[in-house]
């Protein structure tokens, strides 16, 4: 029944096809090579007329939803695959689609293939990898005097202990490599891996030392991403509204002063949302449970400066 769907469209094909060749015919006296234009003609009128009388192929299968489904899973779990590898892995599966299939539902889908061949290591397989992390931020304040301070601190992703935070006017190389060995003094165990931004004061020579020296890989995220690096940012939004926000800041020990005492009380005392309000420095303390509530008594005590009220219940 197929030439009889065709034969519909006949009448059309001819009208062209006529039009086609009235065209050729007449262009025949104004061009100096007419042999070839009759040859480009008769070629013309046969592709026509195969298209009306013989009928088409059924082509390739359409691809399921299902298919497409799997095809783009595929892609989003494993972001450096192309079409011939996620092709080759279906057909591992017993699925058989070309990869021109393949990259022609990408492509709609709006995967467009990337410029590098290869991508980042995704951030779960990345602490899959690492069960001890460390993460290193700086931010900035200023004192009465308009001086600008740097406030360096590092931080354990895991446990949420805040290693060492530390203050300073002029952050060099020699004075960040103190701060990880003040952090071992303090009898740190340091990290396989440590997080740090693309600031320029993170030259080459921060991945070599602590590769070298004390066997840390070091993470950079990329660029203009500064939420890869959200436990320190977020640190600094704590420390900035807890503390350095609510004072006049003198200089730079001031600050410096205000730092230490704010991390004994961020490590020891400071229960944390994110590990089930727990003390990162204090997770094995047993908390006495009260039975009656009726009647509590309680104390306050000021600290870090009257900054902060901590509360007790009194025995």
């Amino acid at each position: 029944m197929s030439w009889i769907y065709r034969i519909k469209w006949t009448s059309r094909m001819l009208w062209k096809t006529s039009k086609e060749l009235i065209s050729d015919l007449y262009k025949y006296y104004f061009t100096t090579y007419p042999f070839l234009l009759i040859i480009g003609a008769f070629r013309r009128l046969k592709r026509r007329m195969k298209i009306i009388w013989i009928p088409r192929g059924k082509g390739r299968p359409q691809v399921s939803d299902e298919i497409c489904n799997l095809i783009l899973d595929m892609k989003r779990s494993n972001y450096g695959w192309g079409a011939l590898r996620i092709s080759q892995e279906l057909a591992l599966l017993g699925i058989k689609v070309s990869k021109t299939t393949v990259a022609k539902i990408l492509k709609i889908n709006g995967f467009i293939p990337p410029k590098t061949r290869m991508t980042q290591v995704s951030w779960k397989a990345f602490f899959e990898n690492h069960k001890h992390i460390w993460a290193i931020d700086f931010h900035c304040v200023h004192d009465i005097k308009g001086n600008q301070v740097f406030v360096f601190v590092i931080i354990d992703i895991i446990t949420r202990e805040l290693v060492s935070i530390n203050a300073t006017l002029n952050p060099n190389h020699d004075w960040i490599i103190r701060q990880f060995l003040n952090a071992s003094c303090d009898f740190y165990t340091f990290p396989s891996a440590l997080i740090a931004d693309n600031d320029g004061i993170y030259g080459k020579w921060l991945d070599q030392i602590l590769k070298n020296y004390l066997d840390i890989n070091v993470h950079r995220i990329p660029h203009n991403q500064p939420w890869k690096n959200r436990r320190c940012e977020r640190l600094h939004l704590t420390i900035k509204t807890e503390i350095l926000k609510r004072i006049d800041l003198k200089d730079a020990a001031h600050i410096r002063n205000l730092c230490f005492n704010y991390q004994e009380y961020y490590n020891q005392k400071r229960s944390h949302q994110a590990i089930g309000g727990e003390r990162p420095g204090n997770k094995k303390s047993m908390v006495r449970q009260i039975s009656n509530t009726d009647k509590i008594s309680y104390e306050k005590k000021s600290i870090v400066s009257d900054l902060i009220t901590e509360f007790k219940i009194a025995a």
